[in-house]
């Protein structure tokens, strides 16, 4: 065993030994409000740290926050330090549709604000989570399923830098031999969507939920691959938790619950919301989208940590709607 071996295995039985804290960053998004919930609701309220440039949002639960920018490499390093974290969920990013409006900001945010999380992990032996995402795909991916090891041409910066930030992530398990465990989301429905394309699914939802027209920016017939954020914030949970003997893909692991197109949605929301009316403008977005998957094969997930989803379209619609308010009569 050679000295960095010696090195990496002793941070590893230190980091053992330690009391689980984890720090989220980009904890104000999409995933990282709902993600934040759930550590406190495993590991208590002390336990976690949300860290965003932002503000921690009123609307949300408690929890202890720190405004910080990931970009500031001491800043952060000097709060991961402070709060004792012994892992590390690196949500912070620009999504697809925003990124392709800001490329180099995008850029700079997903790939040395990842530089700057690995190296700190490397330097305090923390665990990492980074979420890469379907936008690794390309026109000459395949589609039907998308493979774990499949080929991937990513054609927007979101997915430009996704795919890198895939690659940067298994070279500091290779080389350094840092605990970081990657997740490829597919479209998220729930919570506060953020900028990203599959973002009609969760907008077509809130419409219906207030009895509202909606119109579609993607084709009615454009397959994609959905979940509830339930599902991914378990997932993400049972990757961390699972024994790093047992995993088996370093460049990130395909999940999967279920598959549909905007018009099958809107069906299903129909059947619950018979006044529910959608029409369908498609714009740049659907070009993107139709470099994606229409199905995922998750396999390697189901083998290697018992991936299993909890929510299909019929049971994830029923959830979504349960809360929508009645028409009003017509006066």
């Amino acid at each position: 065993m050679n000295k960095q071996d010696t090195q990496n295995r002793r941070k590893k039985e230190i980091l053992l030994k330690k009391p689980r804290v984890s720090a989220v960053l980009g904890a104000c998004g999409q995933v990282g409000v709902r993600l934040v919930e759930a550590l406190q609701a495993r590991d208590g309220y002390e336990a976690v740290w949300a860290l965003d440039k932002r503000p921690w949002p009123d609307m949300a639960p408690r929890a202890q926050s720190r405004t910080l920018d990931v970009m500031d490499e001491q800043a952060l390093e000097a709060q991961l330090r402070h709060c004792q974290a012994t892992e590390v969920y690196h949500l912070a990013s620009m999504l697809s549709a925003q990124a392709e409006a800001q490329p180099r900001a995008a850029w700079r945010l997903g790939i040395d604000g990842l530089f700057h999380v690995l190296t700190i992990a490397h330097t305090l032996g923390l665990r990492v989570f980074y979420p890469s995402s379907i936008a690794v795909c390309g026109p000459h991916s395949n589609r039907n399923p998308w493979p774990q090891r499949g080929y991937n041409d990513p054609q927007t910066i979101y997915g430009i830098a996704k795919q890198t930030g895939e690659a940067l992530g298994a070279y500091y398990v290779q080389k350094y031999g840092v605990d970081v465990r990657m997740i490829r989301y597919p479209g998220l429905i729930g919570g506060t969507p953020g900028g990203g394309v599959t973002d009609f699914a969760c907008h077509m939802y809130a419409h219906a939920q207030q009895n509202q027209p909606y119109t579609c920016f993607i084709d009615p017939d454009t397959p994609l691959p959905l979940m509830a954020i339930e599902d991914a914030i378990q997932g993400t949970l049972q990757l961390m938790e699972a024994d790093a003997t047992q995993l088996n893909e370093a460049m990130g692991y395909n999940i999967h619950a279920f598959s549909a197109t905007p018009r099958r949605l809107a069906q299903r929301i129909q059947s619950y919301c018979p006044q529910f009316h959608i029409s369908y403008q498609p714009d740049f977005r659907n070009a993107i989208a139709g470099q994606w998957p229409e199905r995922i094969d998750d396999t390697a997930a189901r083998r290697d940590w018992q991936w299993t989803p909890q929510y299909d379209l019929q049971k994830l619609t029923e959830k979504m709607l349960a809360s929508r308010q009645e028409p009003k009569p017509l006066t």
